[in-house]
């Protein structure tokens, strides 16, 4: 069940990357018989922002499967643009996925649910027009699941696994939103019983709006 829900989280939506839209300020009529000094007072009604949340973005990754195997992500995210080229950001991670398949021997209900939750840090570079670089580190927790000689599942864990993830990708405005591909590379990967990823390599793709 862990694999199928590592192939279906890399299709689901990725970070969500969007610019915020510039600043409005209220207009005033123009008043012909102020006196200099209400003329050099600030108006009331502008409206001021503060430098950091100037420079700050939202998204996250949104996924959703219903009917056989479930499938449910809600991962937001923060990130703050240090410079044109390089964005800083961090986030949390809550993955549900359930097994809905009638098998021919009966499967307790514990042993058909996953649920995953964590957090990461990462930070973006643009390189070179579309292309950028990623290096992320995301702490996850995930239940393991232990089986017996005959494959059969006969218990499961939970235990916490830290992925340092390296790689880049290409990104495309599209309107205020963008279009992203990337390709990472877990290397404190191990194997697939102790990771919740099923491989090192990790696929994403997303929408920004």
């Amino acid at each position: 069940m862990k694999k199928i829900a590592f192939l279906i989280f890399l299709t689901c939506l990725g970070p969500l990357i969007f610019a915020q839209s510039s600043r409005f300020e209220d207009e005033e009529p123009t008043n012909t018989n102020v006196t200099a000094q209400e003329e050099a007072a600030p108006s009331r009604q502008t409206k001021i922002r503060s430098p950091f949340w100037e420079r700050t973005r939202f998204g996250g990754n949104l996924g959703l499967q219903l009917g056989t195997f479930t499938f449910i992500n809600l991962s937001p995210r923060m990130y703050y643009v240090v410079t044109d080229q390089l964005w800083v950001g961090t986030g949390v991670t809550f993955i549900y996925s359930r097994d809905n398949t009638n098998y021919t021997y009966p499967v307790p209900k514990e042993y058909r649910e996953q649920v995953v939750y964590g957090f990461n840090f990462f930070s973006t570079y643009q390189l070179i027009g579309p292309i950028f670089a990623q290096a992320e580190y995301e702490p996850l927790s995930f239940e393991r699941f232990s089986r017996n000689t005959f494959g059969d599942i006969v218990g499961k864990e939970r235990l916490w696994t830290h992925n340092v993830l390296l790689g880049g990708g290409i990104t495309q405005k599209v309107g205020r939103g963008a279009v992203f591909f990337s390709v990472l590379y877990n290397v404190t990967y191990t194997n697939s019983f102790d990771s919740y990823y099923s491989s090192p390599w990790v696929f994403r793709m997303g929408v920004g709006m």
